[in-house]
């Protein structure tokens, strides 16, 4: 065992040094670092009673092969589902949706 703790050569050390950045970059470029949850869509509510308060109602995440349609998709489904609900209450409640990861 030499002074790094492994059984590898200093020339093993630095061809390694130098490979791992490009399997990283690689992983990066096939999507494996993506965020899973990024096309989804999250319908919220704020009543008055509260400034800072928000409540989740739904996530929309409907999935096809395409992202930008997966995106399209879950805003477009949202954007209903907020306006029914605003047509539907007419008091003073707040209905939006937030791109992402539910923020607990």
């Amino acid at each position: 065992m030499n002074i790094n703790g492994a059984n590898m050569s200093p020339k093993q050390i630095k061809i390694g040094f130098i490979v791992l950045p490009f399997i990283v970059f690689f992983m990066y470029l096939f999507g494996l670092f993506d965020e899973k949850d990024i096309n989804s869509y999250y319908l919220y509510k704020k009543e008055n009673i509260s400034e800072n308060e928000k409540m989740h109602i739904a996530t929309f995440n409907a999935f096809t092969e395409d992202k930008i349609q997966n995106i399209e998709i879950n805003l477009k489904n949202c954007q209903i589902l907020s306006e029914l609900l605003r047509n539907h209450k007419k008091n003073n409640v707040e209905y939006w949706c937030e791109k992402g990861i539910v923020k607990k």
